[in-house]
């Protein structure tokens, strides 16, 4: 689970980070920030309509993003989240990782994707 895994980097949601990624199976999870906050019910997951493209900064085209085989949600630190879904990288190194605006549906709390190996 997401949990334990090597956090490798974050980036917000909307907007646009650089993180350096090791070659392999990366996991991307997306995740908000619910310390002191109460949730109403369940958690409501991944917004819909969130779009994440990761792309080398040497150039290319950008990462596939595979979905998850299950939902995996998660609590732990003050933070909520669910697995996005998990790229494989061909060559470590910086990646410039682009998430458009949009309009998630629901109020959110300091949204961000988090990076794991």
């Amino acid at each position: 689970m997401g949990l334990f895994s090597k956090r490798l980097g974050e980036a917000p949601v909307p907007g646009e980070a650089t993180v350096v990624l090791p070659a392999g199976k990366v996991k991307i999870d997306y995740e908000e920030r619910r310390e002191g906050r109460e949730l109403d019910g369940e958690w409501p997951g991944i917004p819909e309509g969130l779009e994440v493209s990761v792309r080398p900064t040497s150039g290319g085209d950008p990462l596939t993003v595979k979905p998850p085989r299950l939902d995996n949600e998660f609590a732990s630190g003050g933070r909520i989240g669910s697995r996005y879904g998990h790229i494989e990288v061909a060559v470590a190194g910086e990646h410039v990782v682009t998430v458009p605006a949009f309009d998630p549906g629901r109020q959110t709390f300091e949204p961000h994707l988090a990076f794991k190996k």
